[in-house]
């Protein structure tokens, strides 16, 4: 395997939640980063963290990946950099707690963008580079939302289930390559994403659950191991093989009366 200090992750929506916690990870690890946000400054404050700790080269890059055209830019901003990447981290994503009549649509197609064309994008624009790796991986965050229909978050789990299919059959075209697919599955996490999708994490529907560096500190093992589907902890495990067993009617009335119960907090 090549010297750890050699690899470059590539780490998308990098300036909080589990982004910001793996870039931390990583560069202890000695991996150079390049780390891609909306928030410029946050992403200078991280670095500055970063490169002040650990002798690691961090690039960061300020764009919307959300855009139509970000992903290929993305790209060849790094090529003209001559910077290889040998990890891919699709952490990116939003979401938004709302019945989906309600919903503003700018919002809808900014979540199809950014949670599956973008993610779908860079993997295909990267994975010609990752397979020259003599050890690679893509690591893409999909969630427990993806084994279940999502009342109240429609788009949102919908993004998820494409984000966790798409990730399992890559994973198996990939199988003969140097490149590892992982599907990283957690479910409520205290990150930002909570304040991107309008939901109150003063709920008791938030008591007990992971912080950004548990899910990210799990993610870690898994590019080890180098495991297809990594679900985060032990209830969100039990949820995740149940669903199997459940009619689909009674599971979509148990998620309803759970997000029901967030959009109350959050009026």
């Amino acid at each position: 395997m090549q010297d750890q200090i050699q690899n470059t992750a590539l780490i998308t929506g990098a300036s909080s939640g589990i982004g910001y916690e793996l870039a931390l990870l990583m560069a202890e690890q000695n991996f150079n980063l390049v780390l891609v946000a909306r928030s410029k400054a946050k992403l200078s404050d991280l670095k500055i963290k970063i490169e002040a700790k650990y002798s690691v080269k961090v690039t960061i890059l300020n764009l919307d990946l959300s855009e139509e055209n970000s992903p290929g830019i993305l790209f060849a901003k790094l090529q003209d950099m001559g910077i290889v990447i040998t990890h891919l981290i699709n952490n990116a994503g939003v979401g938004e707690l709302s019945p989906f009549m309600n919903s503003d649509w700018d919002k809808l197609s900014q979540m199809i963008n950014l949670n599956m064309k973008s993610l779908t994008h860079l993997c295909h624009l990267f994975i010609p580079e990752l397979k020259k790796a003599k050890s690679s991986y893509i690591l893409n965050v999909s969630s427990i939302a993806a084994f279940m229909p999502g009342p109240n978050m429609a788009v949102y789990y919908a993004t998820k289930a494409y984000v966790q299919s798409f990730s399992e059959a890559l994973a198996e075209e990939l199988n003969a390559t140097s490149v590892k697919v992982i599907a990283l599955c957690p479910g409520p996490t205290i990150s930002g994403f909570q304040d991107a999708a309008s939901i109150s994490t003063e709920s008791p529907l938030f008591q007990g659950v992971p912080s950004s560096l548990d899910v990210a500190q799990y993610a870690m093992k898994l590019l080890k191991c180098g495991q297809r589907v990594g679900v985060h902890g032990l209830k969100n495990k039990l949820l995740v093989f149940s669903v199997r067993f459940l009619p689909r009617i009674i599971l979509t009335k148990a998620v309803i009366k759970l997000q029901s119960a967030r959009l109350s907090s959050k009026n």
